[in-house]
Protein backbone atom coordinates (compact mmCIF):
# COMPACT_ATOMS: atom_id res chain seq x y z
CA UNK A 1 0.00 0.00 0.00
CA UNK A 2 2.84 2.35 0.91
CA UNK A 3 4.53 1.74 -2.46
CA UNK A 4 1.27 2.44 -4.26
CA UNK A 5 0.81 5.79 -2.50
CA UNK A 6 4.41 6.82 -3.20
CA UNK A 7 4.16 5.83 -6.87
CA UNK A 8 0.85 7.73 -7.21
CA UNK A 9 2.43 10.82 -5.61
CA UNK A 10 5.38 10.62 -8.00
CA UNK A 11 3.05 10.16 -10.99
CA UNK A 12 0.99 13.16 -9.83
CA UNK A 13 4.14 15.23 -9.51
CA UNK A 14 5.17 14.36 -13.07
CA UNK A 15 1.68 15.18 -14.34
CA UNK A 16 1.76 18.61 -12.71
CA UNK A 17 5.21 19.38 -14.09
CA UNK A 18 4.18 18.25 -17.58
CA UNK A 19 1.13 20.55 -17.59
CA UNK A 20 3.19 23.66 -16.91
CA UNK A 21 2.37 26.57 -14.65
CA UNK A 22 -0.99 27.26 -16.26
CA UNK A 23 -0.12 30.88 -17.11
CA UNK A 24 0.43 31.57 -20.80
CA UNK A 25 2.74 34.26 -22.14
CA UNK A 26 -0.02 36.77 -22.86
CA UNK A 27 -1.36 36.48 -19.31
CA UNK A 28 2.16 36.75 -17.87
CA UNK A 29 2.80 39.87 -19.98
CA UNK A 30 -0.46 41.40 -18.69
CA UNK A 31 0.50 40.62 -15.09
CA UNK A 32 3.97 42.09 -15.61
CA UNK A 33 2.42 45.23 -17.11
CA UNK A 34 0.06 45.61 -14.15
CA UNK A 35 2.96 45.19 -11.73
CA UNK A 36 5.01 47.81 -13.60
CA UNK A 37 2.04 50.21 -13.57
CA UNK A 38 1.63 49.66 -9.84
CA UNK A 39 5.31 50.38 -9.21
CA UNK A 40 5.20 53.55 -11.31
CA UNK A 41 2.08 54.77 -9.47
CA UNK A 42 3.70 54.13 -6.09
CA UNK A 43 6.80 56.08 -7.16
CA UNK A 44 4.70 58.98 -8.42
CA UNK A 45 2.66 59.02 -5.20
CA UNK A 46 5.85 59.01 -3.14
CA UNK A 47 7.37 61.89 -5.12
CA UNK A 48 4.12 63.85 -4.85
CA UNK A 49 4.05 63.31 -1.08
CA UNK A 50 7.63 64.56 -0.73
CA UNK A 51 6.87 67.61 -2.88
CA UNK A 52 3.78 68.35 -0.77
CA UNK A 53 5.78 68.08 2.46
CA UNK A 54 8.41 70.39 0.97
CA UNK A 55 5.79 72.95 -0.09
CA UNK A 56 4.10 72.79 3.34
CA UNK A 57 7.44 73.31 5.06
CA UNK A 58 8.23 76.35 2.91
CA UNK A 59 4.74 77.78 3.52
CA UNK A 60 5.10 77.26 7.28
CA UNK A 61 8.52 78.90 7.28
CA UNK A 62 7.21 81.87 5.32
CA UNK A 63 4.21 82.19 7.64
CA UNK A 64 6.54 82.16 10.66
CA UNK A 65 8.71 84.85 9.02
CA UNK A 66 5.68 87.00 8.27
CA UNK A 67 4.45 86.66 11.84
CA UNK A 68 7.86 87.60 13.22
CA UNK A 69 8.05 90.74 11.04
CA UNK A 70 4.55 91.84 12.05
CA UNK A 71 5.34 91.34 15.74
CA UNK A 72 8.58 93.35 15.46
CA UNK A 73 6.80 96.21 13.68
CA UNK A 74 4.13 96.66 16.31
Amino acid sequence: MKKLIISMAVAGMFALVACGSGVDQAEQARLDSLMQDSIMKAQADSIAAVEQIKADSIANAMAADTTAVVEEGE
